[in-house]
């Protein structure tokens, strides 16, 4: 039997743990949160050992998607109106420093908020499109019509900067480039070489 030794440490190569926001005292929750299951000791064979850290992992990714994330829509408008308030308040008293030191911290906050909830958005949106991406249903022939439209070139311009928008002309002067670009010869390889 081996013991091991779990910490949030352990998660610092997760993309989406590093992008916490950076104010309201974050990182400094994630670090007392780490403190306190620093020592999480676990038994067993690779397997066990491996089960009990996800286990344990998904109790804490869910008190801290509840303390940080829950409600994340009327977080941001309440730190807009709090921002837009001080703001209000630093045009009455321009050089009031203490004011000017509130406003910083509640635009720091506030484009915390804004990219935590366009993140949360972010993977909304691609939980949807796990549920119905790969059906043959509505949403995903959108997708794929959308994706469609813009992958399509509708314009190219030449070597000589002149613009070519007929679709004739646009297939000759890719043809064109990729044949000057690789040659005219085409290598076919033998199946029996």
């Amino acid at each position: 039997m081996t013991a091991t030794t779990t910490t949030v440490d352990d998660l610092r190569h997760c993309r989406h743990l590093c992008r916490l926001p950076t104010s309201g005292g974050y990182h400094q929750r994630i670090r007392n949160r780490r403190n306190h299951h620093h020592h999480y000791k676990v038994h067993g064979n690779p397997m066990d050992v491996l089960s009990q850290k996800l286990r344990k992992l998904k109790s804490l990714l869910k008190d801290f998607n509840k303390e940080f994330y829950s409600d994340i829509h009327k977080r941001v408008v309440l730190a807009h109106d709090e921002l837009s308030i001080l703001q209000t308040q630093r045009l009455a008293l321009p050089y009031d420093v203490t004011l000017h030191e509130s406003e910083k911290d509640a635009l720091l906050k506030y484009t915390d908020l804004v990219a935590a909830e366009e993140d949360f958005n972010r993977q909304k949106s691609r939980v949807k499109w796990l549920a119905l991406g790969d059906q043959n249903s509505k949403f995903f022939h959108k997708k794929v019509k959308s994706h469609v439209v813009r992958s399509k070139i509708l314009s190219i311009c030449d070597e000589n900067g002149i613009r070519l928008d007929e679709p004739v002309a646009v297939k000759a002067e890719i043809l064109g480039f990729y044949k000057k670009l690789l040659g005219e010869k085409r290598f076919v390889p033998s199946v029996w070489s």
